[in-house]
């Protein structure tokens, strides 16, 4: 009977400390599924996809004397800027997708700004750039802008990592007020900021092409922006 008795408790006790870890485990995965809920923004746009500056949910505003067009795989842009729909605070991960056509004597330019002004001249801001061009004068360069100028990064006569003819992944990454810009995984300038530490800011994309260039050179297929604070929508 004892041993009976021990046992049982046994079998009991097991059992109350299996059900005490599944309800835990559950307690935890629902912890987990909130704090992920709640922990960021993303904003999608797909140019190739969508062939306009809208769809149902938000409209692009572009400026700039310049043109634009739609091809079949997204949007070329000619001393164009255009202004993301939203505005980020927090961490920030920008990611675009490019799809470049550089064969010959074809020029163009590309601008990336996170500024605290909708305008393309603002008071501050941080800002990519790079040429495409002969390799005599292609290059990049990453600034920023407050009470003064900071040149942080500038590569000369080549671009890192870029694919002349084909796809091209350019990120931005916001960590606090640390900056790391890439293309295709290659650096193109990291540092912390000295001039502008940003809380909500702005985002634009501009490029411009050479006389003799087509459109179809210099395409922007799709952005996509994640943050871990919140989007404001202008």
């Amino acid at each position: 009977m004892k041993e009976f008795l021990a046992d049982t408790g046994n079998h009991v006790m097991g059992g109350g400390l299996m059900r005490i870890g599944r309800t835990v485990i559950a307690s935890c995965a629902l912890v987990l599924l909130a704090l992920l809920a709640g922990c960021g923004s993303t904003f999608f746009f797909s140019f190739e996809r969508e062939q306009a500056l809208f769809n149902d949910e938000v409209i692009w505003d572009i400026s700039g004397v310049g043109s634009y067009e739609f091809l079949p795989s997204g949007i070329s842009l000619d001393d164009k800027a255009l202004l993301c729909p939203y505005a980020f605070d927090g961490d920030v991960t920008i990611r675009m997708k490019l799809e470049l056509g550089f064969t010959g004597d074809e020029v163009g330019q590309f601008f990336l700004l996170v500024s605290n002004e909708p305008v393309w001249n603002p008071s501050e801001f941080h800002l990519l750039t790079f040429a495409i061009a002969d390799p005599s004068v292609q290059g990049s360069m990453v600034v920023e802008k407050g009470a003064g100028y900071v040149e942080h990064k500038k590569f000369s006569g080549f671009v890192p990592g870029i694919i002349k003819e084909g796809e091209n992944i350019l990120e931005m990454v916001k960590k606090k007020d640390h900056y790391k810009f890439t293309l295709n995984g290659s650096s193109l300038g990291e540092y912390d900021a000295q001039q502008y530490f940003a809380s909500w800011f702005f985002v634009q994309i501009k490029a411009q092409l050479g006389l003799a260039t087509d459109a179809g050179s210099m395409v922007i297929e799709e952005f996509r922006v994640t943050c871990s604070g919140e989007m404001q929508e202008l």
